[in-house]
């Protein structure tokens, strides 16, 4: 067991374009736990750079791993990324994913329950503004029984800018007894954002439980007017709104001092 999380941090931008291929390879042994941080950022002010990055996760049986990935690109930046993830019989893993920056971005997430009584967690928030696209594509795939896997993922989204979510949830013949749960929730704060979202279900199975669904709706103005009428002012209400809605996923944030940071990291970029 790892008590201490283990960040790694890439950095990249230089004064004239770049290109990098970041890699991580995380193997947790049998009996394993391990919590870890995967962070991108830029080095200030940069030239326009692409970042093609990509994390390998296995988990043998009985391992436990919890994974945040944190990307806080530059401006001009642009950014793809995968996330692959192998589960063993028995075996936890809590997925966070957490998308500020860049000027384009797209994070691929695959996972894959190869054993039984798996069990897999994943949190995703999106938060981008100005002309930024963020774009997740996901896929869960349930081979083996009595596996577990629940899925939240949202998006605040302002000015003009757009995010995607294609989020698909497997269930082959032999992913008998199992549960599935997925949601995306988005919200939209200026009438020019846009959310493209597309939850997806293929249950071969006959013996499952599985759900899923998605929400766009925008700040409410009975909710404004409620906060406005207790003295507050509309910024400071359209901000207490939004701080609730982004909330509930940096909630589950294992790692406290990663979540008062990123929180006040969100705020200072609604408030921008």
């Amino acid at each position: 067991m790892v008590e201490n999380p283990i960040q790694v941090l890439f950095l990249s931008g230089a004064a004239t374009a770049s290109f990098s291929q970041p890699r991580a390879l995380i193997v947790a042994e049998r009996g394993s736990k391990l919590s870890f941080v995967e962070q991108y950022a830029s080095l200030g002010e940069t030239a326009p750079y692409f970042t093609n990055a990509i994390a390998e996760i296995w988990l043998e049986p009985g391992a436990t791993v919890n994974h945040v990935r944190l990307q806080q690109e530059g401006e001009t930046s642009f950014h793809i990324g995968r996330s692959a993830v192998s589960q063993g019989r028995d075996s936890h893993y809590t997925g966070t994913t957490i998308d500020l920056g860049a000027k384009l971005s797209r994070h691929n997430l695959e996972v894959y329950q190869v054993g039984e009584q798996t069990t897999t967690r994943l949190n995703g928030l999106v938060v981008v503004s100005g002309e930024q696209l963020a774009d997740t594509h996901s896929l869960i795939a349930l081979n083996q029984p009595y596996g577990t896997t629940d899925q939240l993922h949202k998006c605040a989204v302002g000015d003009r800018a757009r995010a995607v979510f294609n989020g698909k949830v497997w269930v082959s013949q032999g992913a008998q007894l199992t549960n599935a749960a997925q949601l995306n929730q988005n919200l939209l704060l200026s009438p020019k954002a846009r959310v493209d979202t597309k939850p997806e279900l293929q249950i071969t199975a006959d013996n499952v439980k599985c759900s899923h669904g998605a929400t766009v709706s925008q700040l409410e103005a009975d909710e404004i007017f409620y906060l406005r009428s207790r003295g507050l002012a509309e910024a400071a209400s359209r901000r207490l709104l939004v701080n609730a809605f982004v909330s509930e996923v940096l909630e589950r944030l294992a790692i406290a001092s990663l979540r008062e940071r990123l929180t006040q990291a969100i705020l200072a970029k609604i408030n921008a």
